[in-house]
């Protein structure tokens, strides 16, 4: 996601008809779709672009490759952005939502912090708040939200300025804000923030209600985004139980399409668990098999991990964690070790080994 818009400040000259016919209908979520990348591609061909529009596209690349989960090429683009645009706040401000897609927290402060420092403008100020939260500095987060809550109305600024000052241990002030943001105008970002405010203030009827609208309008499925440990409370509970199953079978729709058209380990390893979901044992085996042909990918890795988790194959889910651990690169503290997807698998002895080197802790922490 890329606070601002369009980039009012670049250059284009005569090359603005060109790009901004390719690229138009193409920046919206899921801006990742294959047909979205191959625009970029084409136009990246062009031996006439500017530096500065080399950056742009590359930067837009990035994020393709963001949501098809290749972290590598996404880091790659924005390296050669920022060495063609070096002192573009823009560049910067993208490498940051991206660093902290991919679980990278310190790297991603890091990159929002030089672009605030470049630009220190309301648009600058989301991803370094948000790329806080990853390592819970909850008092510095809730500051930067509040400037960009009061600077925009935004709902999304708004209600994350309230779920941090719950995090902060403010609740009556987070209380006030949460009801401001509830009245602004709604976007999914909003209103999964506000179910997420609900949650860490116990809160299981309004987490629950606010989980489901943000279902009902977020266009791209997002089972996992139920099991958040922020949600915690609701476990168990037949509606949200309910809720989540549905969705599930909105992702095994999505992810069949996108395991046949645009296959990718990530997409068939995920489709793989959406049918083990939805009770379609077979269709997984031979998802999960595609998925194993597949090239490897650190969260292709994850999802098939879970996958056989699912099944209670304990012993390959701990290989494809380690694997997972050896592309990732580097510990994940932030990892979900309570995923409902491992419950049959917790009891394995090398499963809690696993997770305490994934998070970097001291062997036998990972519970």
């Amino acid at each position: 996601m890329e606070a601002g818009g369009q980039d009012g400040g670049l250059e284009v000259g005569g090359e603005a008809p060109l790009v901004i016919g390719v690229l138009k209908g193409e920046l919206s979520f899921p801006f990742a779709c294959a047909g979205s990348r191959r625009h970029f591609d084409r136009v990246l061909e062009r031996d006439d672009l500017t530096p500065a529009l080399q950056s742009y596209i590359l930067r837009s690349r990035s994020q393709a490759h963001q949501y098809l989960r290749n972290r590598e090429a996404a880091f790659r683009d924005l390296d050669e952005a920022r060495r063609l645009d070096p002192t573009n706040d823009k560049v910067y401000a993208v490498y940051s939502t991206v660093l902290e897609y991919f679980g990278y927290a310190e790297d991603s402060v890091a990159r929002a912090r030089e672009a605030l420092a470049i630009n220190p403008s309301l648009r600058n100020l989301w991803p370094l708040a948000w790329a806080l939260q990853g390592l819970a500095a909850w008092e510095e987060a809730s500051g930067l939200w509040d400037r960009a809550c009061r600077g925009s109305q935004n709902q999304g600024y708004c209600a994350s300025y309230a779920y941090t000052l719950e995090r902060a241990g403010h609740s009556d002030e987070a209380r006030v804000q949460t009801q401001l943001a509830e009245e602004l105008p709604e976007i999914a970002w909003g209103v999964y923030m506000l179910a997420r405010y609900h949650g860490v203030a116990r809160d299981r009827a309004g987490a629950l209600e606010w989980l489901r609208h943000f279902l009902e309008i977020e266009s791209y499925p997002e089972p996992d985004a139920a099991y958040h440990s922020d949600f915690k409370l609701l476990r168990g509970d037949p509606g949200f139980e309910s809720l989540v199953a549905e969705e599930w079978k909105v992702a095994a729709n999505h992810f069949r399409e996108s395991c046949k058209d645009t296959p990718s380990q990530f997409h068939c390893a995920y489709y793989a668990r959406s049918l083990v979901r939805t009770g379609d044992e077979q269709g997984a085996r031979a998802a999960a098999q595609k998925a194993s042909e597949l090239p490897e990918s650190e969260t292709g890795a994850l999802n098939l991990a879970r996958y056989h988790a699912l099944t209670g194959a304990a012993e390959e889910t701990v290989r494809l964690l380690r694997r997972y651990l050896e592309l990732r690169g580097k510990p994940d503290p932030e990892f979900a070790f309570d995923h409902p997807d491992f419950a049959a698998v917790t009891a394995h002895p090398e499963f809690q080994v696993v997770i305490s080197q994934i998070r970097g802790a001291p062997a036998g922490a990972g519970g």
